[in-house]
């Protein structure tokens, strides 16, 4: 597998350095993800993004899947962003299973809160309960 540079902004998951190239159609899995739940590979048809053709890793990015090398779909550090090279070939044998990846990409994979939100969750009933706590015992003194 050829050394691939990264980008540099840590968002989008996949970013054009090269000019456009052809791609064979064939999408090969090269790291488990939710993405691929219910879909065929080997059925799913499609064209590459002329934008991008070349395209490579950002900062963080885990791919996906390849095409006879060129990086087709990748997703960012932060598990939230997808980034397709490939769109759905409209009028030509349009395929269920390349539909249902975009599908799955939507549905989020089943995002799970980063630890930070749990933790500021938690602090803010913490505070809501000492506020209403101490409200009732404010409420008891005052009716004495």
């Amino acid at each position: 597998m050829r050394e691939r540079p990264r980008g540099q902004t840590g968002y989008a998951p996949l970013v054009n350095v090269g000019v456009n190239t052809d791609v064979s159609g064939v999408l090969t899995q090269v790291a488990p993800d939710s993405v691929f739940n219910g879909v065929n590979l080997g059925s799913a048809t499609y064209f590459h993004n002329g934008n991008y053709a070349d395209p490579v890793l950002d900062a963080g990015a885990t791919l996906l899947a390849t095409d006879g090398g060129v990086d087709m779909i990748a997703v960012n550090g932060a598990h939230n962003v997808y980034g397709f090279n490939i769109f759905p070939e409209s009028g030509f044998g349009d395929s269920p299973d390349t539909y249902k990846l975009f599908a799955n990409a939507l549905e989020g994979g089943g995002a799970v809160p980063e630890p930070a939100t749990w933790a500021m969750t938690m602090v803010g009933f913490g505070l809501l309960g000492a506020t209403l706590r101490r409200r009732r015992q404010q409420a008891a003194v005052a009716a004495v």
